[in-house]
């Protein structure tokens, strides 16, 4: 696509960016008066309880799902004024589940989202690059196996790699933004922090927005430079870890009483429950 196509952008703004966004269903209120921004280069962890609101505020964010009231912007622009294409240049989405039935190998799958940059067959760059991006997961390893057969870890390493590929680089440094809908579910100890360090180095060395949503407070504080805490459709807090991981917020977000201590190693926030 040519580079025009696509305006420039100043860092200083944000690369999403919403406003008073409200969604409904039926008389139930998913969102009600939901802004959020998230700027280029930075990790923004969506948190809060089941129910409220993080995946479909993530949908709306992405363009998957339309809100009925707000407007979110994308690279400046209105989100529903790119096509499919740009939008596909310019931002990925790595949804809860994936599914995929065929058989196809790994490194296949990663290649899949190299389509938007080059239609038709791939070439040997877009080849390297999805290579690349299965390297950051540390999946090199399963590239030419069938995905059908791959445990639920390693499915999720090949589906984060996919998306990183989609968007590895920039076109005339213009912003891109990642959607991640719990990336580390079904991933072991060792593969949740694999993955949220290649998502932060990509983040912090490409100058891609990041946003994903959440569970595990202590992963978050590690990785995130921003908590977002939802409840009930709502932003009730927000900050970086320091500031916003107290016991009063957990208390009145859970509903559990939890005691803050300080990482012996990086002396980040660390909970701990009764």
């Amino acid at each position: 696509m040519p580079t025009e196509m696509i305006p420039s952008f100043p860092e200083t703004l944000p690369v999403i960016q919403a406003r008073d966004i409200v969604l409904n269903c039926g008389n139930r209120r998913l969102l009600d008066k939901v802004s959020i921004y998230v700027n280029p280069g930075e990790v923004v962890a969506l948190m809060g309880p089941n129910g409220a609101g993080k995946s479909t505020l993530l949908k709306i964010l992405s363009g998957d799902t339309v809100a009925a009231q707000g407007e979110v912007c994308l690279a400046g622009k209105p989100l529903n004024s790119w096509d499919i294409r740009q939008l596909a240049l310019l931002r990925a989405v790595l949804a809860q589940q994936s599914r995929l039935s065929f058989s196809f190998t790994a490194l296949q799958v990663v290649e899949f989202g190299r389509f938007a940059q080059k239609m038709g067959a791939l070439d040997a760059e877009n080849k390297i690059i999805a290579s690349e991006a299965l390297g950051l997961l540390e999946a090199c390893d399963l590239a030419y196996r069938d995905y059908t057969t791959l445990s639920g870890g390693e499915q999720a390493r090949v589906q984060c790699a996919r998306v990183l590929a989609q968007i590895w680089h920039s076109w005339n440094h213009q912003p891109r933004a990642l959607f991640l809908d719990e990336p580390t579910a079904a991933l072991d100890l060792r593969h949740q922090t694999t993955v949220l360090a290649a998502v932060q180095s990509f983040a912090k060395k490409e100058k891609v927005a990041v946003i994903a949503v959440m569970h595990d407070i202590n992963l978050a504080a590690r990785f995130a430079d921003r908590i977002v805490w939802m409840k009930a459709g709502q932003i009730i807090g927000q900050g970086n870890p320091d500031k916003v991981i107290t016991p009063e917020l957990l208390h009145t977000i859970y509903g559990v009483r939890g005691s803050i201590i300080r990482h012996p190693q990086n002396n980040l926030p660390l909970v701990a429950f009764p």
